[in-house]
């Protein structure tokens, strides 16, 4: 068996199962384990992602058109990880991940156009029909 060279900053270990598990790990941070197989496509993708300092992003999980996938782009944007400073970043994704976590499977396309931050986040479900409307089409 040819071993091969893994990418800078990549470390391996058998873990007590068998398995071989790959971790990003760079001096001082945190280890970022990485899925597939080195130099696979979705290796590499969660690679570069490390390399970014983004987190690993699973594309099978998220539905086109939905809030989820909106709000992964723009986490992954450059606009996003070079265009501003790390505590406006950090308070951006805190924000949208709360927002996600209530409405990441709801369709974007059925937001109206004129829905704001405001709008959507408020706590008066009577209020928000784009919110009434997505839940009433998931069940």
């Amino acid at each position: 068996m040819i071993k091969r060279k893994h990418p800078k900053y990549v470390r391996s270990f058998v873990d007590r199962h068998g398995h071989t598990r790959f971790y990003f790990q760079r001096g001082g941070g945190k280890d970022i384990p990485l899925s597939g197989l080195p130099w696979s496509p979705t290796f590499m993708t969660a690679y570069e992602a490390a390399l970014g300092d983004r987190k690993a992003v699973i594309v099978n999980q998220t539905k086109a058109g939905t809030v989820d996938a909106a709000m992964l782009a723009y986490l992954q944007s450059d606009g996003f990880s070079k265009g501003l400073a790390k505590s406006t970043r950090d308070t951006r994704r805190r924000i949208l991940t709360n927002f996600a976590k209530q409405h990441g499977d709801k369709r974007t396309l059925l937001m109206p156009a004129d829905c704001d931050a405001a709008h959507c986040l408020q706590d008066d479900p009577g209020q928000s029909t784009w919110l009434q409307e997505s839940d009433a089409r998931l069940h």
